[in-house]
C-alpha cells in the first residue's frame, strides 16, 4: 500500500497472487531493497503480506503486525512478534531508543490472547515493565536550547516533571501504568 503526499493519502492496492509484475516488484521492494523503505521520501506506508514476516526478513522499523489467520505454533507466535519489538532505525540506520516511536500494535484474533498474555508475563519477570511509565522514562532524552542550539539531556528532574504532569492529567495512574486515556497522538505538553 502506498501513501501518497498531500492533504489525501494515496492508496494503491496491489495484486498479490504471485502471477503479476506488480507482485514481483512488491516482492523485490520487500525482500531485496529493504534500505529504500527507510527513506523518508519512499511512499510505501504499510505492506501487507503472508510472508515478509516469516524467518529471513529483517527490516526493524515494524510498528503494526495484524494476524489473520490463526497461527499454530508458539516459534511462529514468537518470530512474528519479535519483527516488531526490534528497536528502529532512522534514514541513517541509527537505532532510534524514543519509546514514543518503538512500539508495536498487535491486532489479533481470539487464540492469540493467551499467547499474548503469557509473553507479556515472561517479560514482566524478566524485569521488562509493559504499559508502565517510570519517574526517569523520559531522563535520556536529547532536548536542544534553541537559543544556542546546544544538546542536552532532558535529566532526571524534568523527566519527574513530564510524569508528575502525565499523572495529574491521569494518563497514567498512581503506579505509573499507562491508562485508557492515553493517546500519544492526542497528547499536548505544557510549555
Amino acid at each position: 500500500m502506498k501513501a501518497g503526499k498531500g492533504k489525501a493519502a494515496q492508496i494503491t492496492f496491489k495484486d498479490s497472487s504471485g502471477k503479476t509484475k506488480a507482485d514481483d516488484d512488491a516482492y523485490e521492494l520487500i525482500m531485496k531493497d529493504k534500505a529504500r523503505l527507510l527513506n523518508m521520501d519512499e511512499p510505501v506506508r504499510f505492506i501487507f503480506s503472508h510472508s515478509a514476516l516469516r524467518e529471513g526478513w529483517d527490516n526493524p522499523n515494524v510498528f503494526q503486525i495484524c494476524t489473520l489467520r490463526d497461527m499454530s505454533t508458539e516459534t511462529e507466535r514468537r518470530q512474528t512478534i519479535g519483527r516488531g519489538l526490534r528497536l528502529p532505525v532512522n534514514q541513517s540506520g541509527e537505532r532510534v531508543k524514543d519509546t514514543g516511536i518503538a512500539q508495536l500494535t498487535v491486532v489479533s484474533n481470539e487464540s492469540y490472547n493467551a499467547f499474548a498474555a503469557a509473553l507479556q508475563a515472561e517479560y514482566k519477570s524478566a524485569g521488562v515493565a509493559i504499559g508502565y511509565v517510570r519517574k526517569s522514562e523520559f531522563a535520556a532524552l536529547t532536548i536542544v536550547d534553541p537559543a544556542t542550539g546546544k544538546e542536552s539531556l532532558l535529566g532526571t528532574k524534568r523527566s519527574e516533571m513530564i510524569y508528575n504532569f502525565l499523572s495529574s492529567e491521569k494518563y497514567i495512574d498512581d503506579e505509573g501504568k499507562v491508562t485508557n486515556k492515553w493517546k500519544p497522538a492526542d497528547l499536548k505538553l505544557p510549555g
